[in-house]
Parts: C-alpha cells; structure tokens; sequence
C-alpha cells in the first residue's frame, strides 16, 4: 500500500475573488452597523441609503454594487429657533462691520486737521507745520516782559511784604 495522492491545491484565483466577494459583504454590513440613526433632544441624525456605486474587481471582473449613504441632521423646533436666531444676529454683527468699515475708510481718507475748520489747511503739509513753528514756539529769550510768564516770574521772585505782591 503506497500513500494516497496529495490534494489538488487550491486555485489562487478562486480563492482570491471568494474573498474578495467577502469582504466586500463585510464592509457594506459594517456600513449599515455604523450609520446607525439617532434622536436626541437637540434633533435627529438619519442615515439614508441613496444610490449605489458599482467597483469591479480588477482580477476577477466581477462587478459588486456598494450602497451609497446620505445623512440628514435635523434640529428640534427649539434647536431650530436658536440656530436662526444666530443666523439672524451674523447677518446684523455683519452688516453694522461692513457700515462702520466703510465710516472708517471715509475717516481715513481724510487728512487730519487739528482746528475743526474744514477751510484750514491740513496739518500734513510741510509749509504749514513750518510756519505753525515759528509763529508759536519762540525762545524764551524772546519773552516779552509783559507776558504772564514773566509777570509771574517778578512776582515770586520779590520779596515778601515789598507790595509787589499785591497787584
């Protein structure tokens, strides 16, 4: 008695595209195990199957149909009035950012000018901050001694009871 025949081995092939059937089964179960659809007080989340997608496996040609998933998130009605809510006071933050933007741009356009009279001359040009500083800021040399700054001067500096106080 001799030993039996070996086994005919499997084909690689078969073997491959039965797995291949496998696992795609396991991923289309897995993705209706997970998309599991929830209610809540906040609203509800609802997992709809909405088409499929046809994959074809290269090394067998065989072609699988997945199913494509859609989710919809609804609010409850309070939820709902709140999120509009918030909506509603973005557009106002929005809209008042954009009008005060555009005062701001206005303002800055505008040279400034210290005195208020729209007829001066704006203080960014060079002559006038020139001429501006000869015509207030003088030495104090150049004091007159009539000016309240040298009277006061006198004053403190005379003696006391000598009636040069009492002007």
């Amino acid at each position: 008695m001799g030993k039996p025949d070996a086994p005919q081995p499997p084909n690689p092939q078969a073997t491959a595209a039965a797995q291949t059937g496998t696992n795609v089964s396991t991923a289309v179960a897995n993705s209706f195990l997970g998309n599991v659809n929830q209610n809540t007080p906040q609203g509800s989340l609802r997992y709809d199957v909405t088409g499929t997608h046809g994959w074809t496996d290269p090394s067998t040609g065989k072609t699988y149909q997945i199913p494509t998933f859609t989710s919809t998130q609804s609010y409850s009605p309070q939820q709902q009035a709140i999120f509009d809510q918030n909506q509603a006071a973005s557009m106002n933050m929005a809209g008042m950012a954009n009008a005060q933007s555009g005062k701001i741009a206005s303002l800055l356009s505008t040279p400034f000018n210290p005195s208020g009279d729209p007829n001066a001359p704006a203080a960014g040009n060079a002559s006038n901050i020139t001429n501006i500083g000869k015509a207030r800021f003088r030495p104090r040399s150049a004091t007159p001694a009539t000016s309240p700054r040298a009277t006061a001067r006198r004053t403190i500096s005379a003696p006391i009871g000598s009636g040069s106080n009492n002007r």
